[in-house]
């Protein structure tokens, strides 16, 4: 946060003073000699960079719904693929607390045979293929 009231622009004497302002406030601890030379040199850090620093996990980062820092674990370009598996998963767990079986199990081609391809689809592959 230091960094960015740094960035915020104006008088050295402006920015020191803004810094030392939020410091009392919101960190008491932070040491008041570290103002002046954070702000002389201030630097930019990109949302993926603070949240490797940050150890921020996917997961975590969801949970707290925190939208303006990356995850150090999941790709930039990986993320809304993760996301979604995510949410569906979490839909499934509060379809199931709830006491709601599963509509179908992926892959079980026996579950429906009239849509999925089951028992009568493979008889039906038989008769055309002149084995039944």
């Amino acid at each position: 946060m230091v960094h960015h009231l740094a960035h915020l622009g104006g008088t050295p004497d402006k920015i020191v003073t803004r810094i030392a302002e939020w410091a009392a406030m919101w960190a008491p601890a932070f040491p008041t000699h570290k103002i002046a030379e954070r702000a002389e040199r201030p630097i930019k850090v990109k949302a993926d960079t603070l949240a490797w620093r940050q150890r921020l996990k996917m997961e975590r980062r969801t949970q707290l719904t925190i939208t303006s820092i990356g995850a150090f674990d999941v790709a930039k370009e990986d993320r809304p693929t993760w996301l979604r598996a995510y949410h569906r998963q979490c839909r499934e767990d509060e379809r199931r607390a709830k006491g709601i079986k599963a509509r179908r199990i992926p892959g079980n081609r026996d579950q429906c045979p009239e849509t999925m391809g089951g028992a009568g689809h493979v008889q039906e592959d038989l008769v055309s293929a002149g084995q039944a």
